[in-house]
């Protein structure tokens, strides 16, 4: 049973210091700094201005969104609402419902889009990988399915994944996120939908 598709519900400019001492002269060198533990990509479906449904840690209202087809970005909205799941009296924890307002961009209203929350996306080259594109799941578990890809900054390598899974072997159904952190994948959150009678 897929799960997925039941979801249905930038740069800053930094200030240059002014420095008395002259420059010396060498080469610059990038440093990768470790992602915050906090910081986990939220992955959402988008449904127009309807809103939709996130999983993973809850959306914060005046997160940007950001709207992804297989070819680019194609919209930004901001969360004006956010709240936990819940059907037929149950709640589902790390599983919330959205209203949006469109920030910039378009789409379709009756499309239903792949929506992304992270503050390392390039607004101008991420993308969703289409099916033919998607990796394995990084577990290497047999059985798991990856049932979104997304591509950070347009070199066609996978860096966030939403993965179908059994809950570590349990038979359970769970949502897997993974993320790219410093160079590799890494389960960063794992929604467990057993109690949320979907």
């Amino acid at each position: 049973m897929r799960v997925w598709p039941f979801l249905v519900a930038a740069p800053l400019a930094l200030g240059a210091m002014a420095d008395a001492a002259p420059r010396t002269k060498g080469k610059v060198v990038r440093v990768e700094r470790s992602r915050a533990t906090g910081d986990v990509p939220r992955v959402c479906e988008v449904r127009a201005l309807e809103g939709g449904v996130c999983f993973g840690p809850a959306p914060i209202v005046g997160d940007i969104v950001t709207v992804l087809s297989e070819q680019r970005v194609i919209a930004e909205v901001r969360v004006t609402e956010s709240q936990e799941y819940a059907t037929r009296g149950s709640s589902c924890p790390g599983l919330y419902t959205i209203k949006v307002e469109l920030v910039r961009g378009n789409f379709d209203a009756d499309e239903s889009t792949i929506g992304i929350v992270d503050r390392d996306l390039d607004p101008h080259a991420a993308r969703k990988l289409s099916r033919g594109d998607q990796p394995e799941s990084p577990s290497g578990r047999a059985g798991e399915s990856v049932q979104i890809a997304v591509d950070r900054e347009g070199d066609g390598i996978a860096d966030i994944l939403v993965v179908q899974s059994d809950c570590d072997g349990t038979g359970q159904l769970c949502l897997d996120e993974w993320a790219r952190v410093d160079r590799k994948m890494v389960r960063v959150v794992q929604t467990n939908f057993s109690n949320c009678g979907i």
